[in-house]
């Protein structure tokens, strides 16, 4: 799936009230970062390759 699939860790609200996550598989089958915002809808923000990482599980974390 390009979006993303197979949400591996908490999605985490941003300060803005944006929605993000990570997805371990989809995107070029690697994995994906995404957002979702309330008013623009869904996007990738990173798409895993082989020299990016692979399989993101880590939850996102603001305001460190």
């Amino acid at each position: 799936m390009a979006h993303g699939s197979n949400p591996y860790a908490a999605a985490a609200f941003g300060p803005e009230g944006t929605l993000y996550g990570a997805a371990w598989s989809g995107g070029s089958n690697i994995g994906t970062v995404y957002r979702i915002d309330p008013a623009q809808g869904f996007g990738v923000l990173h798409d895993f390759g082989q020299r990016s990482g692979i399989c993101p599980g880590l939850a996102a974390l603001f305001g460190l």
